[in-house]
């Protein structure tokens, strides 16, 4: 998080990140659906970077109540150890970690999340100490397991954690809304 005193403006940078079919810019576009035009710019793609990932952006400008605003970009990366990815992690001030609860995702889940700490470490980033929130995608799905299952398999950090659907809009608002009171209040700007 910085401020721009010239713009009295609190600036934030979330990183959606997970498997190939969690859904990250689904997530994405879904936040932006439910957002006004006036307050967010359309979703921005970066191009195709190493291994052929495409990494995406929203930035979100709130009002605040003191005249100013809360900026909040958030990228969407899949592939971490990558020179954008790496750049994304030690530059951001969360993560939301989107889980495809499928049943037949879980290990790809599991080898992620371990990448996911494994490369927080490297960047001397204590995954424990650190924002990091769990989205529990594709709820609707036949076979997607149960949010007690995902979180005794996936959370080891006791992290906070979201249970979300494409069908369900409001529940994807719902957890951006609370990741963003979570980050002004850690950083104690008035929500």
């Amino acid at each position: 998080m910085y401020y721009s005193p010239e713009l009295k403006q609190y600036c934030y940078r979330l990183l959606l990140s997970g498997i190939a079919s969690a859904g990250k810019l689904t997530s994405l576009q879904a936040l932006a659906e439910q957002i006004n035009k006036n307050y967010r710019t359309e979703i921005v793609d970066f191009g195709t970077g190493e291994n052929y990932q495409s990494t995406h952006s929203l930035v979100i400008s709130l009002p605040q109540a003191n005249g100013g605003n809360c900026q909040f970009s958030i990228f969407c990366c899949q592939q971490l150890s990558t020179q954008r990815g790496q750049n994304l992690l030690k530059n951001t001030d969360g993560i939301v970690f989107v889980v495809d609860s499928q049943a037949n995702c879980l290990e790809a889940n599991i080898r992620y999340l371990i990448q996911l700490i494994s490369e927080l470490r490297k960047l001397q980033i204590a995954p424990e100490n650190f924002p990091i929130f769990y989205q529990f995608n594709k709820r609707d799905h036949g076979e997607a397991l149960t949010v007690e299952e995902l979180n005794e398999k996936l959370n080891p950090l006791n992290a906070p954690f979201f249970s979300t659907s494409q069908e369900d809009k409001a529940s994807t608002l719902q957890m951006y809304e609370q990741i963003f009171r979570t980050l002004l209040q850690k950083s104690a700007v008035p929500v």
